[in-house]
C-alpha cells in the first residue's frame, strides 16, 4: 500500500511539473505623465483628408495611392516640431517630413503623407512619429 501511495505522489509531482512548464508570465506598470506633457489623443492612417478630418481610415494601401498620417495632439505649444519618418519593408528610410506648430492651442492636428509610387515595394511599411526629437509612436501599414 505504501508503494502505491509513493507511486501516485511521484506521478502527481511529475504531471504538475509538466503542466506548469508551458506557462508564460507577463507584467505591466502604470505611468502617470505630467499634466502639461504633450500627448496623442488620436491618430490614424487614411487615404484622404476632408475638412481637416481623416477619410478612408485603413492600414491597407495600394500602389499609386497617398498614405496620410493624421494625429490629434494635446498640450503641444508653438514651435513644437513633429517629424514622421517612413520606412519600407526592407527597413530603408524612404521619406521624412516635419511640421512645426504655429500656436499654443490646447489641441492641434498634424498631417503628414507619403506618396506610394507604382514602383514601391509591396509589404509591411512603418511610419515612426517623433515630437521634438522624442519617439512617440510607430504605425504599421501594408502596401498591396
Amino acid at each position: 500500500m505504501r508503494i502505491k501511495i509513493v507511486y501516485y505522489l511521484i506521478i502527481l509531482s511529475v504531471s504538475f511539473v509538466f503542466t506548469n512548464c508551458n506557462k508564460t508570465s507577463g507584467g505591466g506598470e502604470v505611468i502617470t505623465p505630467g499634466s502639461e506633457d504633450p500627448y496623442i489623443i488620436d491618430a490614424v492612417l487614411c487615404t484622404s483628408i476632408e475638412n481637416n478630418s481623416p477619410s478612408g481610415i485603413t492600414t491597407n494601401f495600394y500602389l499609386g495611392e497617398r498614405v496620410y498620417l493624421w494625429v490629434l495632439w494635446a498640450n503641444v505649444v508653438k514651435d513644437d516640431k513633429v517629424i514622421s519618418v517612413w520606412y519600407d519593408p526592407d527597413n530603408f528610410k524612404k521619406s521624412e517630413y516635419s511640421v512645426v506648430f504655429q500656436s499654443n492651442a490646447n489641441r492641434q492636428i498634424s498631417i503628414s503623407y507619403l506618396d506610394i509610387s507604382n514602383f514601391a515595394t509591396k509589404g509591411e511599411w512603418i511610419v515612426k512619429l517623433y515630437l521634438n526629437n522624442h519617439f512617440m509612436r510607430s504605425y504599421r501599414f501594408y502596401v498591396n
